[in-house]
């Protein structure tokens, strides 16, 4: 009639575990959650061989990644910093649109293209990288029957969920996600200081001036509109 019981019910790490007698309290009661070990733990099962061989999947692979959440996504946005569009190694500076994400992108879903602005397709390679179910971003977003990984897509998705706040009236956490002001930019952010319009909010964006940046912005100035803030 033991059960295994956190003493005092703590939450803290390093909580002594025990054997007590049932009492149905909260000391008694346990929620598992899968740790991504390094052999098993990339989402994406199709890399270019030319991505595979470059620094940026090297980062990939040790980037830090607790579980399907804000911080697993946001360490692997982090690890494609100052990758360059032009070829799949991001190591070129090409200006075609061509990179690992959009080949990625478009050959997984059979759908038309692959050399399209890809900001929003970078947004969504982090999220199937980080193992985000798609009830919390989805895999794919359509206008017209067709495939459009745009900015107003995803913003419409979460607007319908009553999940997009304005920047007016809006301190982001880490691993939202950022709407710019023309509504055509879209990028993940990293990190956060202060709170309210004059925060300073750091983005990682895909597609910017052809590459992955990572840079830092007022909350309600110029250049943020809004945030989509998934339910991990």
């Amino acid at each position: 009639n033991y059960y295994l019981d956190v003493n005092g019910a703590s939450n803290k790490d390093g909580a002594n575990v025990q054997l007590y007698k049932g009492n149905s309290t909260n000391a008694q009661k346990f929620k598992f959650t899968p740790v991504y070990e390094p052999n098993n733990k990339l989402g994406i099962s199709s890399y270019s061989s030319e991505y595979k061989n470059s620094k940026y999947y090297t980062s990939l692979v040790n980037s830090k990644r607790t579980g399907a959440n804000r911080t697993t996504v946001v360490n692997i946005a982090l690890s494609q910093v100052g990758y360059h569009e032009g070829s799949y190694a991001g190591n070129s500076y090409g200006s075609n649109n061509k990179c690992e994400y959009n080949r990625w992108y478009y050959n997984s879903n059979g759908a038309y293209g692959g050399s399209y602005p890809w900001c929003a397709v970078f947004v969504n390679w982090c999220m199937r990288e980080a193992n985000v179910l798609n009830s919390i971003y989805p895999c794919s977003f359509t206008q017209s029957g067709i495939y459009a990984e745009g900015v107003p897509q995803v913003r419409n998705w979460y607007e319908k969920r009553s999940r997009y706040y304005s920047s007016y009236s809006y301190t982001p956490s880490v691993g939202d996600v950022a709407i710019f002001s023309s509504n055509h930019h879209i990028g993940i952010v990293a990190a956060v200081s202060g709170s309210g319009r004059n925060a300073q909010v750091t983005i990682v964006e895909g597609n910017c001036s052809d590459s992955v940046q990572k840079n830092t912005y007022t909350n309600y100035g110029s250049r943020l509109m809004g945030y989509c803030v998934p339910s991990y």
